[in-house]
């Protein structure tokens, strides 16, 4: 198979990500949560101009970085944000239509590419093992390994969950993804220091995502795998050159050839014929596919000694370290600096974003575990993920107990399978000591879970022809418990949205989410999906991956289509923006709490196309009648105890409610 052609693959894997959820953006509206703050930041940076500050209701809004907010705001038309502050309500509901498509357009966007960075990833992974034999379609082991972990990451229930809502985690998942696949590149492939530069600049745009914790996401697992590498191959620096050779090869991390002059004695490089023998028969065995490369069987002299080797590992990795380090700092320091310089007590506030202790609204923290307990959200993938995971356990308990070229053999295996598993465990541990701890802080690291799927996914669904019988009956147990799983998750959603068995799963008014034609259409679409992919299963292992990725594609955009009938997928604060822009048309907006000085929901400054000022209830009598109306909207949480007295000249208009709050609205009559 042509080698471009895996690739083109995983972009039709991406375009058909963004096809599926690109008719689904206008379903749901701006409701809450960190998409209305990138949105509403957006909005405007266009209508005040402030990209360098950008501000947010009238404050500045500089805790977190620009990037997202940027993004989407070059992804807005002048013609929709104008029509968006139509008197006109036809018109204005025309634009709003608009806008919803364009303003996640990014989010589609920044997923697709992250779906295509991660069968990047895949594929820098897969060349520690430099398996050129095909594996399914006629692909390389690498190869395989990326076109999977594309399609794992396109199909699960926390990717698609998360990434289809514009939010600053999406951008950062995209940066993060890049990182790690360039750094991969740089351990298990060719032109170290390119990569490293890539990765550097992949990891400073990712900064300018969402702030450091970018560096936690990609740098931080490198490290931790580097110091495993380190510790694990120190034996093998202590043995002789035919084997340390070899083993250094394995690690990937030297890749290139040799000097041309090694001031060696003959002797201590060892028997020239043995290192030729010893790599001729690493390659011819299909199960040790043993990375070996070219210059060690034209030179049987490639077989360095061990202090040699040991020198030019340091200098060859020092310098791409370096060049990744300053590129890095090119790309992510100038904004921070420039806000210092213009904004003082700004560190103060970055400080207060990182040790922030509060996980909600109400001041509450989660359970230190709450990153660990999105694994079981990783359907349908959950089997092979906890099959990998098993897997690569029982290699390294392997590993004790043998020695030689066995041992080197297992190295060479665990060595993409730690790094993968570095990067999902070490952001995760790190992010639980924050008290902050929600979901979709978790997505960056759902990319490397896409990929420890992968690693075991390839090992599971190639040829049972070189398999011993336990390992095939072990496989055709995973495999089966894999489309029992796809079938309740695709059977799952139409049977129970045509029910009101879930209250999660009914309408904002108590109804079932789909009807009786709809869902039984879609249970029967679904069914047959299913059963012609069991049956080509038997012919073909990508039988299984595509066809969970078409069942779990067609599953979101039933979930999105029910889920824009909820309470959660419609917001409370649209309807109150139109009967303001019908009474009031041109009034100042204003919000304020007296229980807890936090501001609401922006959801408010969206629909109206206006900052809503947030105004302390301290502050309230230096508002007075002005030339046109005043709206002030009080937030009261169910658990406020203060009583709400207003000054002189004020008058009750409505009620808002929302989850547990209460949106009680008040209107101030323009001055004579």
């Amino acid at each position: 198979m042509s080698k471009g052609r895996p690739f083109i693959f995983a972009v039709c894997v991406a375009l058909l990500y963004a096809a599926t959820v690109i008719p689904t953006l206008g379903w749901a509206e701006f409701s809450g949560g960190m998409e209305n703050l990138n949105v509403a930041t957006a909005l405007e940076t266009l209508r005040t101009g402030n990209w360098i500050t950008p501000t947010l209701d009238n404050a500045s809004r500089t805790n977190k970085p620009p990037l997202p907010s940027w993004v989407t705001a070059w992804f807005l038309s002048d013609v929709t944000v104008a029509g968006m502050s139509s008197t006109d309500a036809s018109t204005r509901d025309s634009a709003y239509a608009r806008f919803m498509f364009e303003a996640r357009l990014p989010g589609v966007v920044m997923a697709s590419l992250t779906i295509l960075a991660g069968y990047a990833l895949g594929y820098a992974a897969g060349l520690a093992r430099r398996d050129r034999s095909t594996v399914a379609l006629g692909m390389s082991y690498p190869a395989s390994v990326g076109l999977l972990t594309a399609v794992v990451l396109a199909s699960n229930y926390l990717f698609l969950r998360h990434a289809r809502s514009n939010a600053n985690d999406i951008h950062l998942t995209l940066w993060v993804t890049a990182a790690n696949a360039c750094i991969a590149y740089a351990i298990f492939g060719t032109r170290r220091t390119l990569a490293c530069a890539l990765a550097g600049a992949c990891v400073g745009v990712a900064v300018m995502c969402k702030g450091p914790v970018a560096i936690v996401q990609s740098v931080a697992p490198a490290v931790v795998f580097a110091l495993w590498a380190r510790l694990t191959l120190g034996s093998a620096r202590e043995t002789s050159g035919e084997n340390c050779g070899m083993r250094i090869a394995e690690c990937g991390m030297e890749t290139q050839s040799p000097p041309a002059q090694i001031n060696t004695p003959h002797s201590a490089v060892g028997n020239p014929q043995s290192a030729i023998h010893t790599s001729q028969s690493a390659i011819s065995d299909p199960q040790s596919a043993l990375p070996v490369s070219n210059s060690e069987i034209r030179n049987p002299h490639s077989a360095i000694p061990p202090t040699t080797i040991k020198y030019d590992r340091a200098q060859s990795w020092f310098p791409a370290i370096m060049v990744g380090t300053m590129t890095m700092l090119l790309v992510a320091l100038p904004w921070p600096v420039v806000m210092m310089l213009r904004l003082g007590g700004q560190w103060e506030v970055w400080w207060g974003q990182i040790t922030a202790q509060h996980a909600n609204e109400e001041g509450g923290t989660d359970r230190w575990y709450r990153y660990f307990a999105i694994i079981p959200i990783f359907i349908p993938w959950l089997i092979f993920l906890v099959t990998a995971m098993l897997i690569f356990a029982r290699d390294v308990l392997r590993r004790r107990t043998t020695t030689g070229t066995d041992r080197a053999t297992i190295d060479a295996r665990l060595r993409p399978w730690m790094l993968a598993i570095c990067m999902i465990v070490v952001p995760l541990v790190v992010l639980s000591f924050f008290g902050n701890r929600k979901e979709r802080y978790a997505l960056p690291v759902v990319p490397a879970m896409a990929l420890l799927t992968a690693l075991a996914g390839v090992d599971v669904l190639r040829s049972r022809a070189h398999k011993r019988d336990d390992e095939a009956r072990s496989d055709r147990v995973v495999v089966g418990l894999h489309w029992g799983l796809l079938c309740v998750v695709g059977l799952g959603v139409p049977l129970v949205g045509m029910t009101t068995w879930v209250s999660d799963m009914t309408t904002h008014d108590g109804r079932p989410w789909f009807g009786t034609v709809l869902g039984a259409t879609s249970l029967a679409c679904i069914a047959i999906v299913l059963i012609a992919g069991i049956l080509l299963s038997r012919r073909s292992g990508w039988s299984l991956a595509v066809t969970t990725l078409a069942v779990m594609l067609g599953a979101q955009v039933l979930l999105m289509r029910g889920y824009g009938t909820t309470d959660n997928g419609q917001s409370d604060m649209k309807p109150l923006a139109d009967d303001v822009w019908k009474a009031y048309p041109l009034a100042d907006v204003y919000t304020t709490r007296f229980e807890m000085a936090k501001k609401g929901d922006v959801a408010l400054s969206i629909y109206l196309n206006r900052p809503t000022v947030w105004i302390s209830p301290e502050a309230l009598p230096s508002l007075h009648p002005g030339p046109v109306p005043k709206v002030l909207v009080v937030q009261r949480h169910e658990k406020d105890q203060t009583q709400t007295i207003l000054p002189a000249g004020w008058t009750y208009w409505r009620d808002v409610s929302r989850d547990k709050s209460t949106w009680r609205v008040f209107v101030m009559d323009a001055g004579k």
